[in-house]
């Protein structure tokens, strides 16, 4: 479907919480409705959204006198989905954190968030992670060295990493898929 068709079919509902300031759409778009502000009226717009980071995008919403940044994915899952009941977390069905339609969103629990993740290919680990210490070379190092007899908290001060990271490293119950 083209965005043109999809905009022909895109709905508004007010974002849980925002009822009477703002909504969000079908398609992942967020809007502030006409309000009184003071003694002027507030005419609604559609709000540019602005980058998170990680490929996520968010916006500040205003709730009396405090600004509160809200995530897209989440304000449209509120919106269509409503609140969470023991599950807080928005899945992206398809994978795609900027596809924030309300059909590609659902709430589930951070388990179920981090399974998609790993079935979508998008679960940073290993060298794809960027709170690693460690290369795929060196894991492969360190078991060399270590089943060569080198001492365990020799290789973890060289490294950076704890001896029972290296115990573990070395019984496959960390960077397991490095062979």
């Amino acid at each position: 479907m083209s965005y043109k068709a999809s905009m022909e079919n895109e709905t508004w509902k007010p974002i849980v919480g925002y009822e009477g300031s703002y909504e969000a759409s079908s398609i992942g778009r967020v809007r502030s409705l006409d309000r009184q502000a003071g003694q002027k009226i507030a005419y609604g717009r559609i709000i540019a959204p602005s980058s998170c980071g990680n490929g996520y995008t968010g916006f500040a919403l205003c709730r009396g006198n405090a600004k509160v940044r809200i995530k897209t994915h989440r304000a449209v899952c509120l919106a269509f989905h409503g609140e969470p009941v023991g599950r807080k977390c928005v899945r992206h069905l398809n994978g795609d954190r900027s596809d924030n339609r309300a059909a590609n969103l659902a709430w589930g629990t951070w388990s179920d968030n981090m399974a998609d993740a790993k079935a979508h290919g998008t679960f940073a680990f290993g060298e794809k992670s960027n709170k690693t210490k460690l290369k795929d070379v060196d894991v492969r190092q360190i078991r060399q060295r270590r089943a060569n007899g080198e001492r365990q908290h020799y290789l973890a001060d060289e490294f950076g990493i704890s001896r029972s990271a290296v115990s573990q490293i070395c019984a496959g119950k960390r960077w397991g898929h490095v062979v």
